[in-house]
């Protein structure tokens, strides 16, 4: 597949690859990924970027991990038992070993929960709400008047070295589907306090490792970071590969001419670079699309004007998701107007979907052009006025730049009286301001963190960490709490129903605006084996075999 098509792409191929030390994938056993977002930290008590938590993910072990088939499998934890209440759970740990021989002990996983509590890291809310463990919300939040329950306090015990044990304040249903969160992973108190502050996780030599591979090559922020096999991972025979490289390129342009050059093995493509590939006669039979549960939405901070609920269900109705599905992301997507994405949850009697049919929700969140001038009539009534500004905060990539021109175009055209400015910001510039709630709608993307509603719905719930939007509703507040906290803990299918009642008022509230369901296209050399990405979890290195030429 060697083809160079210019001496400034050779130069720019050369300098990029060969001087990061990537060499041609044919003659390379590592396995080698380009990304176009940087390894940011490998401290996974700070992580909350994709591609940082999938390098963690790949060195660290939590308690249990996902097969490819999205199956619960036994990581760190060889078993557990749950009391009949539901609210401690006891994991027996494996005969596993740190990189440095040491081994894996239940303290280990006292310490690193802890610390997530005390970094107050983006995943603290792993262990505050969407798991709460007994004491996280006293320690992380206080009592309101300054006061905060000691760190000593939070329900995680080691009832001896290979016995782990944690109290719940309340039953979680999905607990298992949680625990091998890279946050959740164990942590080497004496390794951790030998460092100087600050410099855990910053290089080989300040990271402790027990999953699959080791940290050969990294700094924070660097281009390359290599991965080896760890030789003491306690399931070494299933790590095919000796290594794995993820290269940061400025471009998918970038990226796609070094894969047709032969100096990597796997690139994400979107948008045009996929309708370039299939029409390619070399690229289309590289082509690998997965199934994602990453949905793309608009969220509104519910003051100014969007606290009215007919200007948001005016702006979910005059949205044509089929024509941005199409012309903008090029079918790699599909239209979503529930609050969640299909293929994460499902009936545990029927094994229906969780989401419903688009009709299901077309009262409120459809392509209708009557609906939406009806809707946008009423708010500016409302409002009193004849014209609504709204800035539109989108990612400054290529994709985020064409998905927010072309919703731009459809909202100033559809709504007579809209204008919509936009403001493209880097990501952690966009992140940032959803944080602060520094925006007034803004595009985003949200990919669950485990196969259960919450992972979607929990941000609208009125005191929610992770309320991001001011979105308030005490018939939606009331029934998370049946389904998570009372009513429904223990009873699965009725939790189902109730949840899909809770998703529907998201929808005829317009909390959030969904848009699409995205799948994950990528170029893979023929010669490599694994390279598919799982709906719900991070990708696992260890799926990945490579046939490497002899030549």
């Amino acid at each position: 597949m060697k083809r160079i098509t210019s001496i400034f792409l050779t130069i720019s191929i050369m300098s990029v690859f060969l001087l990061s030390g990537c060499t041609t994938s044919s003659q390379d056993e590592y396995v080698c990924e380009v990304t176009m977002g940087k390894v940011l930290s490998m401290d996974v008590s700070k992580v909350s970027d994709e591609d940082s938590l999938m390098a963690c993910g790949n060195t660290v072990e939590g308690l249990y991990l996902f097969d490819k088939d999205q199956n619960v499998i036994g990581g760190m934890a060889e078993s557990y038992e749950v009391s009949e209440d539901g609210l401690t759970y006891i994991f027996h740990l494996r005969d596993a070993k740190w990189d440095n021989s040491d081994p894996v002990t239940a303290e280990d996983f006292v310490f690193g929960w802890r610390r997530l509590l005390q970094e107050r890291g983006p995943y603290a809310s792993l262990l505050t709400d969407t798991a709460p463990v007994k004491n996280a919300q006293a320690i992380y939040y206080g009592d309101g008047n300054g006061n905060y329950m000691d760190i000593s306090e939070l329900g995680v015990y080691a009832d001896d070295e290979k016995t782990f044990r944690v109290e719940l304040e309340m039953p979680v249903p999905y607990f298992n589907s949680i625990v091998g969160f890279p946050s959740l992973a164990p942590l080497n108190e004496d390794f951790f306090n030998s460092l100087e502050e600050g410099m855990y996780g910053t290089s080989p030599d300040t990271i402790m490792c027990n999953g699959p591979f080791v940290l050969e090559s990294y700094m924070p922020g660097t281009s390359l970071v290599r991965f080896k096999k760890n030789k003491l991972y306690w399931n070494k025979d299933a790590v095919k590969v000796p290594g794995v490289k993820l290269l940061t390129v400025s471009s998918v342009d970038v990226a796609v001419e070094a894969f047709e050059n032969n100096f990597c093995d796997i690139v994400e493509i979107s948008g045009s670079h996929i309708e370039e590939a299939k029409k390619d006669d070399e690229l289309k039979d590289c082509i690998l699309s997965c199934e994602s549960c990453g949905q793309g939405f608009l969220t509104c901070n519910v003051e100014g004007d969007l606290k009215n609920t007919n200007l948001r269900l005016a702006i979910s109705n005059a949205i044509d998701r089929e024509s941005i599905v199409t012309n903008v992301l090029n079918d790699n997507a599909e239209p979503s107007y529930s609050s969640c994405c299909k293929n994460l949850y499902f009936n545990p009697v029927t094994g229906e979907d969780f989401t419903k049919e688009p009709e299901a929700y077309s009262e409120y969140c459809s392509y209708d052009l009557k609906k939406a001038g009806n809707y946008f009539e009423l708010a500016k009534k409302e409002l009193k006025k004849d014209q609504i500004e709204i800035e539109l905060t989108i990612k400054s990539d290529a994709q985020g730049v064409k998905l927010g021109a072309a919703i731009k175009e459809q909202l100033e055209q559809n709504l007579d009286g809209l204008v919509i400015n936009l403001n493209a910001v880097s990501f952690a510039e966009r992140l940032q301001k959803e944080i602060e709630r520094d925006y007034e709608m803004i595009l985003g993307n949200w990919n669950p963190d485990y196969p259960d509603p919450k992972t979607f719905m929990d941000m609208y719930i009125s005191d929610s960490a992770t309320n991001r939007s001011g979105f308030s509703n005490k018939e939606f507040d009331d029934l998370m709490e049946k389904c998570y906290e009372t009513d429904y803990v223990y009873d699965e299918e009725k939790r189902f129903y109730a949840l899909q009642d809770a998703d529907m008022l998201l929808v005829k509230n317009a909390a959030k605006i969904p848009l699409y369901v995205s799948k994950k296209c990528f170029l893979v050399n023929p010669d490599v084996s694994g390279a598919a990405r799982p709906p719900v979890t991070l990708k696992s290195f260890i799926e990945f075999e490579k046939v490497v030429s002899e030549e």
